[in-house]
């Protein structure tokens, strides 16, 4: 039996950083999740659901079957929240692949110290070389301005 890949991203302050490092992850690795969860805090709450509904488009075009959830923090500065949170959609048998290009550099911290504990396979983080057309689709960006690195093993999928 296949083991199953939760892939876990944070929203920060562009929908389409958290659409953007999916598709990238997706189209530069194996990585296909079984499970997407967003993770946003209480005020990015409507960011959260226009991010999902990229996410849904992105699944769609790639024919892949995961389900989505949305799980919401009060305090993105408590990294105990953090902690809970993912320990509550976190299993023991599956991949956890943690996406840390969209979140704020507090709740990326927290997720990242959350997520070692819970022996995550994969930290990914999407560099642009800058915000210029950084709100385009990811295609739409030049290759050479971006750089997709899986953190844990220092892996980069695409450098400029």
């Amino acid at each position: 039996m296949k083991k199953k890949v939760n892939y876990i991203t944070l929203v920060g302050r562009s929908e389409w950083a958290v659409v953007n490092s999916l598709w990238a992850v997706l189209h530069h690795t194996e990585v296909i999740p079984t499970e997407i969860n967003v993770i946003y805090k209480e005020n990015d709450k409507q960011r959260a659901e226009k991010s999902t509904e990229g996410i849904r488009s992105i699944l769609q075009k790639k024919k892949i079957d995961a389900d989505i959830q949305m799980h919401e923090i009060k305090d993105m500065f408590d990294i105990r929240e953090a902690a809970d949170k993912l320990e509550v959609i976190c299993d023991k048998d599956e991949h956890i692949i943690l996406d840390i290009t969209p979140a704020r550099k507090a709740m990326a911290s927290g997720a990242i110290i959350s997520g070692m504990k819970k022996d995550v396979d994969g930290v990914f983080y999407l560099y642009i070389d800058s915000v210029k057309d950084a709100d385009k689709p990811y295609l739409d960006i030049p290759l050479p301005r971006q750089d997709l690195v899986e953190m844990i093993g220092g892996e980069h999928y695409v450098e400029g």
